[in-house]
């Protein structure tokens, strides 16, 4: 099933990688996570990581136009019908530009790359895992090149209260049209982030992701 996934999201050249060992590409000062409910029939919990490698301060020289940015996407699906499960995570990079009114930053994402697959079956109770890094065609990129940030207030340590992050996006792998996304991202040591879970049923009970911790592992 991963190797069908991956064929039909047309992937490039790929690299064995562990989970953790992503973490070396960078040791951001900083992680915003937000995460929006998409679920209908299907439950979908969408997951944002906006991380910035450069430390942040109080001052406007943090979000300069150039500055480098980290997103990462985590999206945990499950199906109604056949009630299998599936999880992948998505890293991006690129550089922000602010706009003449300096309230809006862009977002301009050049390179985006697979990091995680997994796959859960009732029927089979097999867990089918791959942890192959694999850069994405940006047409088969699930969001936009561009998305914008709205920075609001300062918390006590002097960085960002929290941020509205807005984009075009679809689920992970598949051609449907993308819909306009809305996250608001607050700040998370990576104790929060590994407490994190993927989401909530209807039911009010907790949805748990398949790898649990995944957000504080990437």
């Amino acid at each position: 099933m991963l190797a069908r996934i991956s064929q039909h999201m047309g992937l490039k050249a790929a690299t064995r990688c562990p989970v953790r060992a992503q973490a070396s590409r960078a040791l951001p000062a900083v992680t915003y996570h937000g995460m929006v409910d998409k679920s209908m029939f299907d439950m979908q919990f969408k997951h944002i990581l906006l991380q910035f490698p450069e430390s942040l301060t109080s001052t406007s020289t943090s979000f300069a136009n150039g500055s480098p940015f980290i997103l990462k996407l985590v999206e945990h699906y499950e199906e109604d019908l056949f009630h299998d499960i599936s999880e992948n995570a998505v890293l991006a990079s690129g550089t922000m530009h602010k706009n003449e009114d300096a309230v809006q930053i862009n977002l301009d994402i050049q390179e985006c790359s697979l990091v995680w697959l997994s796959e859960k079956s009732i029927i089979s109770a097999k867990t089918e895992v791959s942890s192959e890094v694999t850069t994405l065609d940006d047409k088969n990129w699930p969001f936009s090149s561009k998305a914008t940030m709205v920075i609001n207030g300062l918390s006590s340590e002097g960085i960002p209260a929290y941020i509205e992050l807005s984009m075009e996006a679809k689920r992970v792998g598949e051609s449907q049209a993308s819909q306009k996304e809305k996250y608001v991202l607050s700040p998370k040591t990576q104790t929060e982030l590994a407490q994190e879970k993927a989401g909530v049923y209807p039911s009010g009970a907790t949805a748990p992701f398949i790898t649990e911790g995944i957000l504080s592992k990437l």
